[in-house]
């Protein structure tokens, strides 16, 4: 079966849709791709807060909000900064269930590798677009899953039908999660390098802004 061929890859969509047209409730199998420059050097999952300032994925949202009970870690996609909004915008009013995350973390060679997800379970209207929340699932980059295993054009965001969302997470379901550890790396760079200025977006393109410029010291 050619999974490429049944992938369909994202129209143009506004980015702030009415409330109304909001899906959160779902029983879908199904995703969508959603990039993030990873912090170079790191052995973890976790966005360049030294090099660029990222702030998206916000996977420490649950903590500063006290959310994070019973071992759930709640994150925030397009939260402080706008992340490729129309994407967001689309997936909260789409059927689909999971945003699941891709990295480069190794940037010179380009190989963008799907490092875990974000289950739909909330939004926030940030005034200007809107931010979806969720559970989030994380794993060591030992157990990243190659995009093009699962049919995902490294250079594009993509939604993603049953059957690869079934294979990504059948694939984790054998993997040690890496959550926890990635929320105290990310806390620990937050005050680390609390000085470096945040980007006024995550400096991601429409296409997934795949501009691969190394960065150092984690």
């Amino acid at each position: 079966m050619n999974t490429i061929n049944q992938i369909q890859y994202m129209p143009s969509r506004p980015t702030y849709p009415p409330e109304e047209q909001i899906i959160i409730e779902s029983a879908a199998l199904t995703a969508r791709t959603q990039f993030f420059h990873h912090c170079s050097g790191s052995a973890l999952p976790v966005r360049d807060i030294p090099g660029r300032g990222k702030t998206e994925p916000n996977i420490e949202y649950g903590a500063e909000q006290g959310l994070n009970t019973d071992g759930e870690i709640i994150a925030a996609e397009n939260y402080h900064h706008s992340c490729v909004p129309q994407a967001i915008a689309s997936f909260l009013t789409s059927d689909e269930q999971f945003l699941v995350l891709i990295t480069n973390p190794d940037q010179l060679s380009g190989g963008k590798q799907i490092v875990g997800y974000i289950e739909k379970r909330d939004y926030l209207d940030m005034g200007d677009r809107y931010a979806v929340t969720g559970p989030v699932k994380l794993y060591g980059l030992a157990d990243a899953i190659p995009v093009n295993e699962v049919g995902v054009n490294p250079r594009s965001e993509a939604k993603l039908g049953e059957a690869e969302m079934e294979t990504i997470l059948d694939h984790f379901a054998g993997c040690e999660e890496a959550t926890e550890e990635c929320l105290e790396e990310t806390l620990r760079l937050k005050e680390k390098h609390s000085d470096t200025p945040s980007t006024d977006g995550c400096g991601c393109s429409c296409d997934s802004g795949f501009v691969e410029d190394d960065t150092s010291g984690c």
